[in-house]
């Protein structure tokens, strides 16, 4: 059986030894990458060869469209996140959102999910590179071992007012005076393959996939306020998903044996943007 946390979402502090200092390069920017979001076997959203731009703070309020929903009445962004880019360890969040075409904040008209559609969601996301200095770095996908990655979120699913569902193995984890509810990172790595299975790839064209991810659509979840008075309710939208966050971790691989860093926890490592 799985274990479910209930506690403070902590961020990644890397502390690393004067070895691994000497001999690890930093990870850069991410400058490009694929993403292709299914339901079931029906196609959501697919964008090829995106580029982040150079001038993307990377604090995940940069939007791209990476698809239409609506006959055009909605469009799908992707943002991203990455805490640190001049380290040897980062992690790195992406999110995906349907909002208003002229107003990536405002949600659009639908969600992300076709509410007739059947079947777990994935998320792949190919070709991710990354820029140390003017070159592209040799970068992989950490996994954390436990107890560690229990205490780290893998990914969130929204509807258009804010508010969390409670989706399977999913835990509530305060960010500041928000309560959110957030699956833990270990539920994808947790070696069941049947929900939430996580699969990584290395090199200096890294590939992540988050698969298996129960859709709203298929079953009648709770749903969590994250304002005060912190309510929940069941969900009458039919399942309609306007937000999802994935998180990841990368560090770039070191060519010379070096001493393991030790990985803490203190503070936030999946974010959540609040809306205007």
């Amino acid at each position: 059986m799985r274990r479910k946390n209930v506690g403070i979402l902590p961020a990644l502090v890397v502390v690393t030894s004067l070895s691994e200092v000497a001999n690890a390069a930093v990870i850069g920017r991410p400058v490009s990458l694929d993403i292709r979001i299914t339901q079931g076997s029906d196609l959501v959203s697919e964008a090829l060869n995106l580029t982040i731009s150079g001038a993307d703070p990377l604090d995940g309020k940069t939007y791209y469209p990476i698809g239409v929903l609506g006959g055009g009445l909605s469009t799908v962004y992707l943002s991203v996140q990455m805490q640190h880019m001049d380290q040897a360890e980062s992690w790195i969040a992406f999110y995906v959102r349907t909002g208003d075409p002229l107003s990536p904040l405002v949600p659009g008209s639908s969600p992300l999910f076709d509410l007739l559609g059947l079947g777990m969601i994935d998320v792949v996301i190919d070709d991710l590179q990354f820029m140390d200095g003017s070159q592209p770095s040799d970068v992989t996908v950490a996994q954390f071992p436990a107890p560690l990655g229990d205490y780290m979120a893998g990914m969130y699913m929204m509807d258009s007012a804010g508010w969390y569902y409670a989706l399977p193995e999913t835990t509530p984890w305060w960010i500041g005076s928000k309560l959110t509810h957030q699956v833990p990172y270990a539920a994808f790595r947790d070696g069941d393959p049947n929900v939430y299975y996580f699969k990584i790839g290395s090199g200096t064209e890294v590939d992540i996939g988050w698969y298996h991810m129960p859709s709203p659509v298929d079953d009648t979840y709770t749903k969590i306020q994250s304002d005060f008075p912190y309510a929940s309710a069941l969900d009458t939208t039919g399942g309609a998903v306007f937000e999802m966050g994935l998180n990841a971790f990368v560090y770039h691989n070191i060519p010379e044996p070096a001493t393991v860093g030790l990985f803490l926890t203190a503070g936030l490592v999946c974010l959540r943007r609040r809306r205007r």
